[in-house]
């Protein structure tokens, strides 16, 4: 199990604790769930970011709704290339044996996203 804890600009906003059955459910279940709204994946995920920069949860659509950004933003650093030449692949690849630390900035055009990575594994 690892833990993804995200941030917006320096405030904790949600962790996500996950194993590899966790990843497949996200990977598969949120496209399907974009689809059905008339989005591309990328697209969706991009818009739950974007809601994240208030600083809360999407305060329409109850449970579900919150539900379904958290998704989003998980989806999309699931999804990220890890950029380390030594740990090459997605941040997918390495859930369950690291655990992630994500802080997003949210700007008018988009985000980036600070990531540390800390090994289950290091002593």
């Amino acid at each position: 199990m690892s833990t993804i804890a995200i941030a917006v600009d320096g405030k904790p906003f949600f962790n996500w604790d996950g194993d590899a059955e966790a990843v497949k459910h996200v990977l598969e279940a949120f496209p399907r769930g974009a689809r059905g709204v008339g989005l591309t994946p990328e697209e969706l995920a991009d818009n739950c970011v974007g809601y994240a920069r208030s600083g809360d949860l999407l305060p329409t659509g109850g449970s579900v709704g919150q539900e379904m950004q958290m998704m989003g933003i998980i989806w999309r650093i699931l999804q990220a290339e890890t950029g380390n030449p030594e740990h090459p692949g997605k941040i997918a690849d390495y859930v369950g044996a690291v655990d992630f630390a994500v802080d997003l900035s949210i700007g008018d055009q988009g985000f980036s996203a600070h990531v540390v990575a800390a090994s289950k594994f290091d002593a």
